[in-house]
């Protein structure tokens, strides 16, 4: 049990977590609903090209709906492809970070102490994707890597806080940050 007064960073707080799972759960059914919907399109799509092919006499009907269901399918494999649900939960105290990480339906929990972390560092010039290496108990180099959700307190975290904690093991170019995001208070007051 983690006292509050050892917590230097939390997100979200721990009252609110259960609603972000509850969040993370929809957004994964609606894209599975999503799924569903665009298989049936294309089932149909290819129904009403065959029916336009068997029924000469109404085929231009048939092929009017087989261009407007392809249509709607692609839009709906487009949505598909772009969904990406993923969420960062962080704790952060006085000994070590926990990580609560959600990818699609893949959930991955990881608690590092500091002395464990050999690096942070972000793995893409959008600062969303994040490697950290670390020492695990068989001493042996291991890697957590994830995404941030852009413009996030998850995102904050790394690009603001985690250099104030362990700035010896973190290869965070805090220039670049700045010019992009702007300064501390400037980044966090956009989120809000």
């Amino acid at each position: 049990m983690k006292n509050d007064e050892n917590i230097l960073y939390e997100y979200p707080i721990m009252s609110e977590r259960e609603d972000v799972i509850l969040w993370i759960n929809k957004q994964l059914k609606l894209i599975e609903k999503l799924r569903i919907y665009g298989f049936l399109g294309f089932i149909l799509t290819l129904l009403c090209y065959l029916f336009s092919a068997t029924f000469p006499s109404i085929s231009p009907v048939f092929l009017i709906l087989t261009v407007i269901l392809l249509i709607v399918s692609l839009i709906i494999l487009k949505i598909i492809l772009k969904a990406d649900v993923h969420q960062l939960m962080i704790s952060a105290d006085t000994n070590g970070i926990d990580f609560d990480y959600y990818n699609g339906s893949q959930n991955d929990k990881v608690r590092l102490s500091y002395e464990q972390i050999e690096s942070v560092k972000f793995a893409d010039k959008r600062y969303q994707d994040v490697s950290i290496s670390y020492k695990n108990e068989n001493n042996k180099t291991c890697f957590f890597s994830f995404k941030l959700n852009e413009n996030s307190y998850e995102q904050g975290f790394f690009l603001y806080y985690i250099i104030k904690i362990i700035p010896e093991k973190c290869f965070i170019d805090t220039r670049k940050i700045a010019r992009k995001y702007g300064f501390e208070e400037e980044y966090f007051s956009h989120i809000r």
